[in-house]
């Protein structure tokens, strides 16, 4: 939306203009669309939100772990580093899984109508139910993942082969919550194009 409605020229450090930057409200009534502003909305923004640190911080370790195929790669420098900060690493997993279990629930609490009438959701938890454990540092089912080199990865190849899945499970949550806010009175102003 940034990039839409600015006239300054792109960044020569192409990554700062994919920053998402907030639109003044002048700027967002020239694109002729109305934002809704419900719960369903902002729970999807903050569960993508999730998703987006969980993929940055597997981002990171696949750079990091990047490093052991190196001539004179230093495992044990590289297994220090994973250490010290591993204790970090399991706030951004656990809020993962905590958004996770939220979709699981959100869906879980719907009457088989309303289950039947969001089916962008019952797909987002369905993928996610399929692909919880695909996503997931091996060794959580005994109640504590260690993240030696080698496990790690093990796990970012699994992450990295069902990635499209954790993409599809956000961009579905995204448009149930954008279906679910123009389809319910009174929760809001839906997007519509300009004529």
């Amino acid at each position: 939306m940034y990039r839409l409605t600015t006239q300054d020229p792109s960044s020569e450090l192409e990554w700062l203009d994919e920053i998402p930057r907030p639109v003044s409200d002048e700027d967002w009534a020239r694109t002729g669309l109305r934002c809704w502003n419900t719960t369903e909305v902002a729970d999807a923004k903050e569960f993508l939100g999730v998703i987006g640190r969980f993929k940055a911080l597997t981002n990171h370790l696949s750079g990091v772990l990047a490093l052991t195929g190196m001539d004179g790669a230093d495992h044990e420098v590289l297994q220090g580093y994973l250490d010290r900060y591993q204790s970090e690493w399991s706030e951004i997993i656990q809020a993962f899984i905590d958004g996770i279990r939220d979709l699981a629930e959100r869906y879980n609490q719907l009457t088989i109508g309303e289950q039947e009438q969001r089916s962008f959701l019952a797909e987002a938890a369905f993928a996610a139910r399929d692909h919880i454990h695909d996503w997931l540092p091996p060794g959580l089912d005994a109640g504590q993942a260690v993240l030696s080199v080698d496990v790690c990865m093990s796990w970012l190849n699994s992450i990295a082969a069902h990635d499209e899945a954790l993409d599809f499970v956000g961009t579905a949550v995204l448009i149930d919550a954008l279906a679910t806010g123009r389809d319910s009175p009174g929760h809001g102003r839906g997007y519509a194009l300009a004529e």
